[in-house]
């Protein structure tokens, strides 16, 4: 649960404005409709946030950064998750990553197309180097390729949850207004949204071919209602037997 001075400062750098009942915070509102986009150097961020550095934040490097679900656990301090995964800004980064760890314990356990996952017994902790794997693109179910590769910003504004667009690597913490409004109140939403390079994220890789959800990231969803965060309404799931999909 994040603290009241965490969320003052955390609409304060999205330019976000708490609406109050009898001087107590209930929701936030948008002081401008545009999108934008936030960026705290990384030391800053920490020190407003009282956070301490998060897990394996020894490997995090301007080529190699943490987004997705562990930077938001290491935002709300749940120390339950033991899943990280390691984004890159290009191939020869992903494979230089994947040979340094092989240094300090990481056992290979898993070697997909799109990421490779190593495990180290000392830490009790998962690591997933995405773009670890011989593709470079990820194919969504309409034919169009995603780069496994990019920036922390191009990354997680092609994520299709918005309460996974986190990221933060040795530099910076990254996000949007969106996210964080919707870290504040709890509440996610899967995007379709378009950032100041034009970049837009890839929601409909989360639907099958008959516009269906599919059952994996119905599970990703629930994942998330289950730590306690809201579904509105015009986005609730319904079950298609007939498709097994949602």
């Amino acid at each position: 649960m994040l603290t009241q001075e965490q969320v003052k400062f955390l609409c304060y750098v999205s330019d976000l404005e708490l609406k109050k009942h009898n001087n107590i915070p209930y929701g936030v509102y948008k002081k401008e409709t545009t999108y934008k986009d936030v960026l705290v150097p990384y030391n800053e961020f920490k020190k407003l946030m009282g956070l301490e550095d998060p897990r394996l934040h020894w490997l995090l490097s301007y080529n190699g950064f943490m987004a997705g679900g562990a930077v938001l656990a290491w935002l709300l301090q749940d120390d339950s998750g033991n899943d990280i995964d390691f984004f890159f800004r290009n191939k020869d980064a992903a494979n230089s990553f994947s040979l340094f760890i092989g240094q300090y314990d990481f056992v290979e356990t898993n070697d997909t197309t799109y990421a490779k996952t190593y495990f180290n017994y000392e830490e009790s902790v998962i690591l997933q180097v995405v773009g670890g794997g011989e593709a470079e693109n990820k194919k969504l179910h309409d034919g169009t390729a995603v780069s496994l590769f990019g920036s922390p910003m191009e990354i997680i504004n092609n994520f299709d949850i918005s309460v996974c667009k986190f990221a933060v690597d040795c530099d910076n913490f990254y996000s949007n207004r969106n996210a964080i409004a919707d870290l504040i109140t709890r509440t996610l939403h899967l995007n379709i949204e378009k950032n100041t390079s034009g970049f837009f994220n890839t929601v409909k890789s989360m639907f099958g071919s008959k516009g269906n959800m599919t059952l994996p990231y119905v599970e990703r969803v629930l994942k998330y209602h289950r730590k306690g965060f809201y579904i509105p309404k015009p986005q609730g799931l319904q079950y298609d037997p007939n498709t097994d999909s949602w």
